[in-house]
């Protein structure tokens, strides 16, 4: 049976989803249902309106910076800004609920055969995504990722300084994923609700985040999956740098597929 707690965690996600997704149409359904859901969470549990407030704040910023993969400077250090302080507002003034835990730990036998499995799995799943998936426009989806030159160019002709600062763009989106979506939202969401629910929630926040980035078609499918994956081993390791290493060995593999896609060297 769904309790209130459920209800308004529910509420609240797809809130911040129509905020998130850029639409006239659905930033006012979203509004209507971030005030709902809010309005429900103050009179019904007060102790977790400020946290749900925190987070709808980031999820405001999300909106109003216009999220896209421009590798231009100054979209780059908007972006970067925007991305800090989403997860700096919830971790500063959460009363200490929110925390990033840095600590190396000594891997497992389990957690090295799992950070192979992530490569191989991503190295298939990416290639018939990028393979197969358009864009809400009709093109590859590679073409998300704007860099400048076209497909079938040699290696000399590939633009070096774009491709860099695309690597490093993915391995820093990588490690804000996990500590916003992973770390940040699912421990405000699993506070008063089942831990598969929480979960659940944060996934799809995580997808419709990236589908407003660059994975369309079926690419959110492909991200809900692999969000709740993560989600599940953070809770199982409690090993923050775990996660991010298992994505940033992902985005690895995205980034190869990325600059094939624009130069075929594959």
């Amino acid at each position: 049976m769904l309790k209130l707690n459920n209800f308004y965690l529910i509420l609240f996600t797809f809130a911040c989803i129509f905020i998130v997704l850029d639409d006239l149409n659905n930033f006012f359904i979203g509004n209507l249902l971030m005030f709902a859901s809010l309005a429900l969470i103050y009179f019904s549990a007060k102790k977790d309106f400020k946290n749900y407030s925190l987070l709808a704040i980031s999820f405001y910023m999300a909106h109003y910076a216009e999220i896209n993969t421009n590798l231009d400077w100054a979209n780059i250090f908007i972006l970067t800004s925007v991305f800090f302080l989403m997860v700096w507002v919830p971790a500063r003034f959460s009363s200490g609920l929110i925390s990033f835990d840095f600590r190396f730990k000594k891997w497992d036998k389990d957690q090295f055969k799992w950070f192979l499995t992530t490569g191989f799995c991503a190295l298939i799943i990416l290639y018939f995504y990028f393979n197969d998936a358009l864009t809400a426009t009709g093109l590859p989806i590679h073409r998300s990722w704007s860099i400048e030159g076209g497909a079938g160019l040699p290696l000399d002709f590939i633009n070096f300084e774009k491709s860099v600062v695309l690597f490093f763009a993915c391995m820093l989106l990588g490690c804000w994923d996990e500590m916003f979506f992973v770390n940040t939202v699912l421990t405000v969401f699993k506070k008063s609700n089942p831990f598969w629910l929480a979960n659940t929630c944060q996934s799809l926040l995580f997808a419709a985040f990236l589908y407003e980035l660059a994975f369309q078609d079926w690419g959110p499918w492909m991200i809900i999956f692999f969000a709740f994956i993560q989600g599940n081993i953070l809770r199982k390791t409690h090993d923050l740098v775990y996660v991010i290493c298992l994505h940033l060995f992902a985005d690895t593999i995205l980034f190869v597929y990325i600059l094939n896609g624009h130069y075929s060297f594959l």
